[in-house]
């Protein structure tokens, strides 16, 4: 699920009291996925990014391409994703 979802989910978790049992991860990388991968004890242990500057450049650059009459040589436009975890949280730059 989304960080938003996913985090909402984490509060549910702990206050069942199931954080030993449960693990949850989400999509997106946002800043608050990061800091509570950072959380000790949380069932958060990992999210995999976005990059919504890259989104919107993209979808810009189809625009115009499609504004000036051309054709899109693909209609699927794939952004590389990774997956974040408590092992490299350090070492992502986020948004």
């Amino acid at each position: 699920m989304n960080d938003p979802s996913a985090l909402g989910a984490v509060l549910a978790v702990e206050q069942a009291g199931l954080s030993e049992q449960i693990i949850i991860t989400g999509v997106d990388g946002s800043p608050a996925a990061v800091d509570e991968l950072k959380r000790e004890g949380s069932p958060f242990v990992a999210t995999a990014t976005q990059d919504p500057a890259e989104m919107v450049r993209q979808g810009v650059e189809a625009a115009q391409t499609i504004l000036r009459g051309e054709e899109l040589e693909e209609t699927t436009i794939l952004i590389p994703s990774e997956l974040v975890t408590r092992e490299n949280v350090d070492e992502y730059e986020g948004w």
